[in-house]
């Protein structure tokens, strides 16, 4: 159907070369030739998309004398242009709209090429037009091959010389030589293609573009040595993203109508791809890196990509804190162990870090060195050890014990036995007060603190009579126990002064206090 609204806009030529010329964000600064560059690689994307295209020329010679430049943009494609209208008409029907693997949307391309030049012409293989003072004209000119744009355009000469050097941000594809200013672009190796199904534009039966996911393939890259990592659409840059990598996606990215960023969401898919594509190149100063972090947040991260992620976050000897082990903790961090506390991980990155298999799941400090916590058995038997089941030795060394405990602390302290033979620990000292594990001590700890000796009570000789003496063992862990009752952490130094102090205590005591250490057991 013809469209009866034909002629229903006017476009005024200067007044889009105003909005073109500040296209690219450049924030006012004249030199940053962003905009411009954007237009001629519009020229290029246009070249590349033609059918059988294997040479592109590009050639920018600045004019004497004045901020201007020529622009030379020609191609060899088999075809044409198909039609030499949508030269000067804005947002025409594409093809390429409905094509994924082409790099045209929008068909505004030449036009805003145009608004910034005073003269230009495009001549192909079935038409040419001229642009100039008189208007829009048709011209006899013909070429053999392919499409060449030439014109002269508005820019200075740092902008012209930045455009050259973002020209060779450019990859080309399989089989096309681009060439700029007699100098070929050079081929760059890929480090690794991998399969993705990404989001994408494609015009319906309408010619009304629609998101839509799709499968294709991401070419990956080193960047070029002083430029920051791009995205990049077949080959076109797209939008820096200051990472490790450039991902060149074989498909239309989601971008907008600039064609000069993507989406948020779009960008964390390509950096998860090429984290979970890369991750054993990655290096400790990537760990902390928006790249990584975004990338093991995202719920198609890899686990290989997550675990090596962890591991150059925290180094690969990691627990995670555990509040209900501090000991464990300390000891952990004692062999060189790094703790991941609640807080350095987002939601997401734990959720994916739970995922993990369990050989490489980072596990709670209290399950890699268990410290003072199990009372009972997993089935729920109780693993405390009844007064009545005590032996005379062990009443002796609770009580005496609770007597040093009480005269070092200033407090009364509740001295109990468990056996558990699944623990570390022989002893420990805390909310319960100090615990004896039987299971690790072993029945001798109790009984070498006992002997029998001749004791005179008056002048009456007792022979045989059961005493007990503390041992140093037993002693050594009283004060090593007992220090906790000032500092829990083993590694803080006011632990160490504890300990010092409860020595010296200790010493006066027994110089003091006798009677504490030599009892007779009943």
């Amino acid at each position: 159907m013809a469209d009866t609204f034909k002629n229903w806009f006017d476009v005024d030529r200067k007044g889009l070369a105003k909005l073109v010329e500040r296209r690219g964000g450049s924030g006012g600064d004249d030199n940053d030739g962003s905009d411009k560059l954007a237009l001629l690689v519009e020229l290029i994307s246009n070249a590349l998309d033609a059918k059988g295209t294997t040479r592109i020329e590009i050639v920018l010679e600045p004019e004497e004398g004045v901020p201007h430049a020529t622009v030379l943009v020609r191609d060899n494609s088999t075809e044409g242009f198909a039609d030499i209208t949508h030269a000067w008409t804005l947002f025409a029907e594409s093809s390429r709209k409905a094509d994924p693997t082409t790099r045209g949307r929008f068909d505004v391309g030449e036009k805003l090429v145009l608004a910034l030049c005073t003269e230009a012409s495009i001549i192909s293989t079935k038409a040419a037009v001229m642009f100039d003072s008189r208007g829009r004209t048709s011209m006899r000119a013909r070429t053999k091959e392919g499409t060449e744009f030439q014109g002269i355009m508005r820019i200075t000469r740092a902008e012209l010389a930045k455009v050259k050097i973002g020209l060779r941000k450019i990859i080309s594809p399989p089989g096309v030589t681009i060439v700029v200013n007699g100098e070929e672009l050079p081929t760059r190796k890929i480090l690794k293609t991998v399969e993705a199904t990404l989001p994408t534009e494609i015009a319906d039966a309408g010619g009304v573009l629609r998101r839509s996911a799709r499968k294709t393939t991401v070419n990956i890259y080193e960047p070029l040595p002083g430029e920051p990592a791009m995205i990049y659409e077949l080959g076109i840059p797209v939008v820096a993203t200051g990472d490790k990598f450039d991902a060149d996606v074989q498909q239309k990215t989601v971008l907008n109508i600039d064609r000069d960023n993507v989406t948020p969401g779009y960008l964390r898919a390509i950096r998860t791809l090429v984290v979970n594509a890369m991750h054993d190149q990655l290096t400790e100063d990537d760990g902390n890196t928006t790249l990584v972090n975004e990338a093991i947040a995202d719920k198609n991260a890899a686990p290989e990509a997550v675990k090596k992620a962890l591991d150059l976050k925290f180094t690969e000897k990691h627990a995670i804190r555990d509040p209900n082990d501090h000991e464990a903790n300390n000891n952990l961090v004692a062999e060189g162990f790094t703790l991941i506390s609640g807080s350095q991980l987002t939601k997401d990155q734990w959720e994916n870090v739970k995922k993990l298999p369990d050989a490489t799941r980072p596990r709670p400090a209290g399950q890699i060195r268990p410290t003072k916590k199990a009372l009972f058995s997993p089935d729920g038997e109780d693993k405390w050890v009844p007064r009545e089941k005590w032996t005379p030795a062990m009443r002796a060394v609770v009580a005496y014990s609770a007597d040093i405990c009480r005269e070092l602390t200033g407090s009364r302290v509740e001295v109990s036995i468990l056996s558990d033979v699944t623990e570390s620990w022989g002893a420990c000292y805390g909310s319960q007060g100090l615990v004896f594990n039987l299971g690790r001590l072993g029945k001798d700890f109790f009984e070498e603190c006992v002997a029998a000796e001749t004791r005179v009570n008056g002048n009456v000789a007792k022979p045989g009579v059961n005493v007990m003496r503390p041992t140093v063992r037993l002693n050594q862990l009283l004060i090593h126990e007992i220090g906790h009752h000032i500092e829990s952490n083993h590694l803080d130094d006011k632990y160490h002064e504890a300990l010092c102090n409860l020595g010296a205590k200790l010493t006066r005591l027994a110089l003091t206090k006798p009677e504490l250490f030599c009892r007779e057991v009943e």
